[in-house]
């Protein structure tokens, strides 16, 4: 269980009371005043960023007082920072810092999204580098040709190149690129990817993946299910890149106006679902397109 800004307060003082110590104690393991930590159990301020993490190691509290769900911390932290809120540039690198865990680094998917958001808030952090050198260290061997997968752990036992992974990874990769990033290796897995991703035969059909969330106290990790929408990744992919065949642009335009619901007007997973992320990533893709090949017909069949 995460928890919430309203509930940190209450939790911190359970947690430090559990573990038989004084508000002096705490406050002297994390390096703050022992005021700091009374104004944090009585919720007149929330932690920093950073004194939230310190609190949940100290405390071994398993996420308790930080979320670590990346792909939720870089959306919402992308969405503050680009409505000009009071969250700094180095406020958000902090939270996607800390909800990234070794796990999470495992994930194409997890490290593409928060790449994507690094570069927005500053492309030339040291930690934006490490996120494109955490994806890059990411990709398999596929019969000589570095791709991303659904995941990168020990003992993969027939694992698969992703088409919606490798797009995501080409979509971050390139934001990077565009804002300073010119380094070989980053350009190269860019080229890679593009080819395979042209060439590929395959529908770019919408997947679904897992993923596990520690609990805190002990209680088994929680499954979660991730869904993603093939098409709309593949074609923001294509949209960036340069000298793609016409069959293969209007193949995957095809497919994401397959999951279109004209009576509606939004995009719905094959269950019938009606995601707003889903329509969200359709409109993203549709309108890079658009931007890029003016001429083409991206309405409805």
């Amino acid at each position: 269980m995460i928890t919430t800004p309203e509930q940190v307060g209450a939790e911190l003082r359970r947690l430090r009371q559990a573990a038989g110590q004084t508000q002096a104690d705490v406050a002297r393991a994390v390096g703050v005043s022992r005021a700091n930590l009374t104004q944090w159990e009585t919720d007149r301020y929330l932690p920093s960023a950073e004194n939230a993490r310190l609190l949940d190691d100290h405390f071994q509290a398993a996420n308790t007082l930080v979320d670590r769900c990346p792909e939720v911390t870089a959306a919402v932290v992308d969405a503050l920072f680009q409505a000009s809120t009071v969250l700094s540039a180095e406020d958000g690198l902090q939270y996607l810092k800390r909800s990234l865990d070794a796990y999470s680094r495992t994930r194409p998917f997890l490290l593409a999204t928060a790449l994507r958001t690094a570069v927005r808030l500053r492309p030339d952090a040291p930690f934006t580098r490490e996120l494109a050198d955490g994806l890059l260290a990411t990709r398999l061997d596929f019969d000589g040709v570095l791709l991303w997968g659904e995941k990168k752990e020990e003992g993969l036992v027939a694992p698969e190149a992703s088409a919606v992974h490798t797009a995501r990874a080409l979509v971050a990769l390139r934001a990077l690129s565009r804002n300073g990033d010119d380094r070989a290796e980053v350009e190269e897995a860019v080229e890679a990817g593009t080819e395979w991703l042209i060439g590929l035969n395959q529908p770019d059909n919408g997947v679904s993946e897992g993923l596990v969330l520690p609990q805190p106290h002990g209680e088994p990790p929680r499954p979660v299910n991730i869904s993603h929408f093939t098409s709309a990744w593949v074609l923001q992919a294509l949209t960036e890149a340069p000298r793609v065949p016409s069959s293969r642009f209007d193949g995957a335009l095809k497919s994401l106006w397959e999951r279109y619901e004209a009576g509606v007007g939004l995009w719905a997973w094959g269950s019938g679902d009606l995601p707003i992320w889903m329509t969200l990533d359709a409109v993203t893709a549709l309108r890079g397109a658009a931007l890029a090949f003016p001429a083409s017909i991206l309405t409805p069949p």
